[in-house]
Order: structure tokens, then C-alpha cells, then sequence
């Protein structure tokens, strides 16, 4: 049995697949309706609240039991959560990240929990050391690097077929409107494009590393609430350079590539979804193609963290503590947090 605490579009969408998977599954929400910024921080005239309640009506119809209008630790005591479910999943909004994992592994709860899953490295280490303490797995939700067509990718890179890795670039981006009252620039409840979007780009992109971090440099442009709108950076593993940008205040074309000395990989489509990724010769000759026809990933994390947490392992080798602790230092370099 897993709780869901957070009933935006991260908690449905795995609350979803959970149940389709055998789970018994009760998303819990602090709002009146369900659907997280869908609802709440996207304007009506790019996403009619019709379509959105058609959408969460086909996610219910699985099976899921949901509560509305309850905080958990005010309304309903942890000690409810620890008694009725195995595991929770954490799909809060990033500033509550911290606290809901400590309630949840103090309960003896394994957590899978959103991204950003804290916002500073010694949040990070604490969690870390105490669900190793209690035995329990914790892991973020990077679910792009379960994705089948970034790992056709790293198969492809790790075999030599573009040569030695030379660099990267991705970019991620998405105009959040004008009201800097939402969560996108709200830095009380961890906003801006760092924290939002970057995550998928360090975390992603820094998957193909084989070696460590050694030198992070960027440029921030700030909104008037102070949050980032927009965020460039490169970040150097050895002779591994990653280059990326991320923008809450435009849209960006939300593709990337990787470059080696014997050719090239093309993300073609969004990087963070299913899609087309192309391998390339030196000469610029497409030389294979991969198609991940399903474009929702969320599946794929969700077997791991069954798979990890059947095994007993605490942690995932795909998606490791290691890499948060990395992230999160990253993070403190771009942003001076």
C-alpha cells in the first residue's frame, strides 16, 4: 500500500501507474481539487480546467481513493500514515520536501520523493544518513534516466559509439506567465528555474559522466521575488563539459545532444519525456535511430523503486544518493544559496 501526499500532476501521474501495477494507493491533497500548478498555477486559456477534470477523472477511474482538504501532520497525524501504508511518495511543492521526508522515515516509511527533493546539500545528508539509519530506500524521482531512450543512450555512449565524450547541452524552459504569485516564482515554496527545470539537466546530462565534478560557472537572471527566471550554466567533469539553460519567464525548444570525437547524439524532441534520439557519425551521418513511442516515463521509476525496496536495497543504482548530494551543490554554486 502507498500514500501519495501531494495530488498535483507527479502524485497523480505515479499514483497512477502504482495502482495499475497491483498497489493500493490514497493520494492525499491540502487543496480542495486535485491537479497541483495545473490547476493552480497555469491560466485557464492554456489549460481549461475541463480538460484538466477529464484528465484526473481517467487517472481516478484506476482505482485510486483520494483526500482532499487534508494536511498530513495537522489534519491527519503521521502516525495514521505509518500505521495504514508500506511507503509514501512525496509530491509536495519543493519547500516542503525536506520536512515531509524526515516525518516519513522517522515513521518507518520508505519515500520516493519529487525533484527537487531538498534544496541544500546538508538537507540532503541528513536525510540520506537517517534512512540509512532506519534501514528504509529514499530516493528522488530523476525518472528521465529510467526512461528506455536515455538508456539506449547511455548504452550507446558507453560502447563507444561516438568516440570519447567531449560535451553536452540541453535546455529546458516554459513561460510561466506574468503573476509572480504562483509557484514558479514564489521563493517560499521553492520556485524558480533551478530548482524546477535544471535538476533534469544536472541530473540527466551529469548521467554520463565518468568522472567527478570539478568546476561549475553560471549566469542567473532574477525576478523581482527574487527566484530565478532564468539560469545558464556549464558544469566540467574532466574533459566533459555540460552546458545548460533553463527558463521559467520563456519557452525553449527542450531538445539536447551529446558530442563525442567519433560523432554525435541528437535529443531531438523534449528531453525529459519519451521521443527520438539519433546517433550520428562524424561526417553528420545518421547512422541509427531510437524511437520511445510512450512519452509518460513515470512507469519505469516506479518498477525500480518496487524492485530496489523487494531487494532491500536503499538506494537505486541508477538514481543513487550520490547523485541529490551532486545536485544539490550545484544548486548552491548557481544560486548562492
Amino acid at each position: 500500500t502507498v500514500a501519495v501526499i501531494g495530488g498535483g500532476p507527479g502524485g497523480l501521474t505515479a499514483a497512477y501507474y502504482l495502482s495499475l501495477m497491483g498497489h493500493k494507493v490514497t493520494v492525499y491533497e491540502q487543496r480542495p481539487k486535485l491537479g497541483g500548478m495545473l490547476r493552480y498555477g497555469i491560466p485557464d486559456y492554456r489549460l481549461p480546467q475541463d480538460i484538466l477534470d477529464r484528465d484526473i477523472t481517467h487517472i481516478l477511474s484506476a482505482g485510486i481513493s483520494v483526500r482532499t482538504g487534508v494536511s498530513i501532520g495537522r489534519d491527519l497525524p503521521m502516525e495514521n500514515i505509518q500505521n495504514s501504508f508500506d511507503a509514501v511518495y512525496i509530491a509536495t511543492t519543493n519547500n516542503f520536501h525536506y520536512e515531509n521526508i524526515l516525518q516519513c522515515l522517522e515513521h518507518g516509511k520508505h519515500v520516493l520523493c519529487e525533484k527537487s527533493m531538498v534544496l541544500h546539500t546538508r538537507q540532503a545528508e541528513e536525510v540520506f544518513a537517517l534512512a540509512r539509519e532506519k534501514g528504509l530506500f529514499l530516493m528522488e524521482c530523476m525518472w528521465v534516466r529510467f526512461l528506455p531512450k536515455i538508456q539506449k543512450v547511455k548504452e550507446w555512449v558507453e560502447t563507444g559509439r561516438i568516440g570519447k565524450l567531449k560535451c553536452a547541452q540541453g535546455n529546458l524552459g516554459f513561460y510561466a506567465g506574468k503573476d509572480l504569485t504562483t509557484r514558479a516564482y514564489n521563493p517560499a515554496l521553492g520556485g524558480g528555474s533551478m530548482y524546477d527545470l535544471g535538476v533534469y539537466l544536472i541530473e540527466v546530462l551529469g548521467y554520463f559522466a565518468t568522472e567527478p565534478l570539478t568546476q561549475v560557472e553560471s549566469t542567473v537572471v532574477r525576478a523581482p521575488t527574487g527566484v530565478d527566471e532564468t539560469a545558464s550554466f556549464l558544469l566540467r567533469y574532466g574533459d566533459y563539459l555540460v552546458d545548460g539553460q533553463c527558463s521559467v519567464g520563456t519557452a525553449l525548444p527542450e531538445n539536447g545532444g551529446l558530442y563525442g570525437e567519433e560523432g554525435y547524439i541528437a535529443l531531438r524532441e523534449r528531453l525529459h519525456t519519451g521521443g527520438r534520439v539519433e546517433l550520428y557519425d562524424k561526417s553528420g551521418r545518421l547512422v541509427e535511430e531510437y524511437v520511445q513511442e510512450d512519452v509518460n516515463g513515470f512507469i519505469y521509476q516506479v518498477r525500480e523503486a518496487v524492485r530496489c525496496i523487494g531487494a532491500g536495497l536503499l538506494e537505486s543504482p541508477t538514481v543513487p544518493h550520490s547523485m541529490t548530494l551532486e545536485c544539490c551543490r550545484v544548486f548552491e554554486q548557481v544560486l548562492g544559496a
